[in-house]
């Protein structure tokens, strides 16, 4: 009989010991499942709010109203001045060429031939 006493205090004992082993792991583990479980509400959440910003911005895209035929037109004539601009610059830098080359000519003595380009 003491024995058996001493086994049975034997496993209870154990018994014991197991479950406050296993109780005091349980709240943890359940804390790590919550953090896991809070990142992806919180990551999900913020999926949602991409998609939601990427729908605003192409649904502005689609929404944007045909230009009117005065816009072209202002459009044509600012194309047309900046390429009018474009040929005074060129026209600009030649000039400024030319004398420069002629400048240099003259400080070597040499003489410089004049271009014939015609302009328009």
């Amino acid at each position: 009989m003491n024995g058996s006493f001493k086994l049975k205090m034997m496993v209870s004992l154990v018994t014991t010991g197991l479950a406050v082993a296993f109780a005091g792991q349980a709240p943890q583990s359940k804390s790590q499942d919550d953090a896991g479980v809070r990142e992806a509400i919180r990551f999900e959440r913020a999926k949602a709010a991409a998609d939601a910003r990427q729908a605003r911005i192409e649904a502005g895209r689609a929404s944007k109203p045909a230009e009117n035929p005065s816009a072209d037109k202002q459009k044509t004539s600012k194309q047309e001045s900046s390429v009018q601009d474009a040929i005074r610059f060129e026209r600009a830098k030649d000039a400024a060429d030319a004398r420069q080359a002629r400048s240099e000519a003259k400080s070597n003595g040499t003489q410089v031939v004049a271009s014939s380009k015609k302009r328009q």
